[in-house]
């Protein structure tokens, strides 16, 4: 597991999740690499960059622009948390997008302190054997901390 630069940079709430997350990272991904520094914090393994359609509102009859974006080949993941100030509604809900290539999942859970929440995006490869039983130990993890919104965290 990687170690932030500053360990007064981390908030004690990015420094749980971390520790936390990377137990589970460890069972099924031994070899992933980590970091957690100032509201986030990441991690990964076999991972490579994807240019797939933005996720954005367009109006009808318009196309998404394409953007690059980082993403899990057939037996990685790609997973990113940040702590945000606040109960912020997001336009984008939480929830499954297939990006093609993988599946990209969102969730926006409460902190328990009710002093913000956190900002969830875990990349996925369709139909590897692990990615339902990560998927599920990351959200479980993570209720502990910041339990998920109502019926909002089935996520697909």
């Amino acid at each position: 597991m990687a170690r932030a630069a500053d360990p007064g940079a981390v908030s004690p709430t990015l420094t749980t999740v971390h520790r936390a997350l990377g137990e589970v990272v460890a069972e099924l991904y031994p070899e992933a690499s980590s970091y957690v520094f100032g509201d986030a914090a990441h991690f990964e393994h076999s991972t490579q960059p994807y240019v797939v359609e933005s996720i954005v509102k367009l109006p009808p009859g318009a196309t998404a622009e394409r953007e690059v974006a980082r993403g899990p080949r057939s037996d990685g993941f790609w997973l990113h948390v940040e702590e945000r100030e606040g109960i912020t509604p997001y336009a984008r809900a939480e929830g499954a997008v297939n990006r093609r290539e993988f599946v990209e999942y969102t969730y926006y859970p409460t902190l328990k302190t009710g002093d913000g929440h956190l900002y969830i995006v875990l990349r996925l490869p369709r139909g590897h054997k692990h990615a339902e039983q990560f998927r599920s130990s990351v959200l479980k993890t993570l209720e502990a901390i910041a339990p998920a919104n109502g019926e909002n965290n089935s996520g697909g």
